[in-house]
């Protein structure tokens, strides 16, 4: 009986929520109204009489290309329209909910100035137009927004100047204005929001120097500027408490530079990127103290004695540069638990440059020739070796000795002609790839490694000497060698 009244009561509960939902064809959720996915192309057909009160509406993915006077419920809060390529919308369309209306979301919109609709809102606080390509602005107009406007999003491919009419809102405290053709921004551009702007977004640009406008900030805490063509970085806000700051995909040559204009952020910066540049040199960014992690990845780094990093730092990222050895700054890492120099231009590795705590090496890509006894730390903790790529040709005899928890070995794609006796020492070793080699042959004289071969399961051993498998060679063939 408990179980059938339960069931009336939903269902009854249900039916009551699809009386009073405005739309037949949506889905009405306590103050929320869903018509996304359902295939609409057009706004469907409002019940005035609903007595539901709904603030938020959301009619993402679909096809809707008109939004007609008298089609939204009133007093909405929030209304998102997102992957709709909606055309042309009613002057009137929002007025039920121009004292009301906060966030606006547009994805995918067709139109190409922000329509008088959106312009009449008094209480709009944030304006986002993703993937919408505005070419022209009715200045005049969207000044009416500035009174309330919090936050402005705009990705766009069309717009190629700055938005003048920004510089009338002096309540904005995030912008990101992403994939456009800006190049520049006028210096009086921020100048209402120099005290209260946090958020600063403005990747995939074409801005050359970071702008004038941006140097006077005092509240900025989060600015991105990557993917731009960057090469000045002078006017970085000094005055700012920047904790995040991204200056990714640019053209920053100058190490120097950068560890000058980074001093001011020395105890707020968390997070910073610059990787994808053209530094030759590694930046003394010791300075900065609750920095963890840096990825100078795909710069021209090759000096190994430049820079500093901070005491804390447990990650460092400097693969795809020009390095001949392992950097000063990594060899003194306290921290450090991964040591990647691959894609460098390695032409050894001794012991003595990598730190006791280190459990992974990757140095695949480079230009090492050689391993001999003294290649790695005495009774070091590495994990996992990968020398992947490189003329490798010789391996001695006791290479391995100091690397006894190694559990995975990659020598794929190098120049060995015969497998490494050193092997034999890996107790450890759960996983073995020397595929690619095409020189590798097996002979008797290997037949020492096949106890530690076959110890492994045939998954765990990949590569071939010659028409054979390197697993049936050490596990079945060998067996045939004699035994003196």
């Amino acid at each position: 009986m408990e179980i059938l009244y339960c069931t009336f009561f939903v269902g009854f509960l249900g039916v009551l929520g699809q009386y009073d939902c405005p739309y037949k064809e949506c889905f009405c959720d306590q103050t929320d109204i869903y018509c996304d996915s359902q295939s609409l192309k057009s706004i469907p057909e409002r019940n005035v009489q609903t007595k539901g009160f709904y603030v938020t509406l959301n009619l993402d993915s679909n096809q809707i290309t008109t939004i007609p006077a008298g089609s939204l419920p009133p007093n909405l809060i929030s209304l998102s329209l997102q992957g709709n390529p909606i055309e042309t919308i009613d002057d009137t369309a929002f007025d039920e909910s121009v004292n009301t209306l906060q966030t606006i979301t547009f994805d995918g919109a067709k139109f190409t100035q922000v329509p008088a609709a959106v312009t009449r809102l008094r209480q709009l606080w944030n304006l986002n137009l993703y993937s919408v390509n505005i070419l022209t602005w009715d200045d005049n107009a969207m000044k009416n927004l500035c009174p309330s406007l919090l936050s402005f999003q705009l990705v766009t491919g069309g717009v190629s100047s700055w938005p003048n009419w920004l510089k009338y809102c002096s309540n904005l405290t995030d912008i990101s204005i992403t994939s456009s053709g800006i190049s520049s921004i006028p210096d009086d551009a921020l100048d209402l929001v120099t005290n209260t702007l946090v958020q600063l977004q403005l990747h995939n640009n074409s801005l050359t120097s970071v702008p004038k406008a941006i140097s006077k900030m005092t509240a900025l805490n989060i600015l991105s500027l990557e993917q731009n063509k960057i090469t000045d970085l002078t006017w970085l806000p000094q005055l700012s408490n920047l904790s995040y700051l991204a200056l990714t995909e640019n053209r920053i040559s100058d190490a120097g530079k950068l560890s000058s204009v980074l001093r001011p952020y020395a105890n707020t910066l968390q997070t910073f990127s610059v990787y994808d540049n053209f530094l030759t040199s590694i930046p003394d960014l010791s300075f900065l103290t609750k920095i963890i992690e840096l990825d100078y990845m795909n710069n021209h780094i090759s000096d190994p004695y430049s820079g500093g990093i901070p005491e804390n730092l447990t990650s460092l990222q400097l693969y795809k540069n020009f390095l001949t050895t392992v950097p000063t700054v990594m060899k003194t890492m306290k921290l450090l638990t991964e040591l990647d120099l691959s894609y460098n231009r390695m032409l050894s590795i001794q012991g003595t440059d990598i730190p006791n705590r280190v459990t992974g090496v990757d140095l695949g890509n480079n230009i090492i020739t050689e391993l001999t006894d003294t290649s790695f730390p005495v009774n070091s903790n590495i994990t996992y070796l990968l020398m992947s790529n490189n003329p490798l040709s010789k391996i001695s005899l006791l290479a391995f000795q100091n690397l006894p928890q190694l559990q995975q070995l990659d020598l794929t794609h190098t120049k060995l002609t015969r497998m490494p006796l050193a092997i034999s020492l890996l107790s450890k070793l759960q996983y073995l790839d020397v595929s690619g080699n095409t020189g590798l042959v097996c002979t008797c004289l290997e037949k020492g490694l096949a106890s530690r071969i076959s110890s492994l399961p045939s998954e765990a051993v990949v590569g071939d000497c010659g028409q054979t498998s390197l697993y049936v060679f050490f596990t079945e063939l060998s067996h045939g060698c004699p035994t003196s």
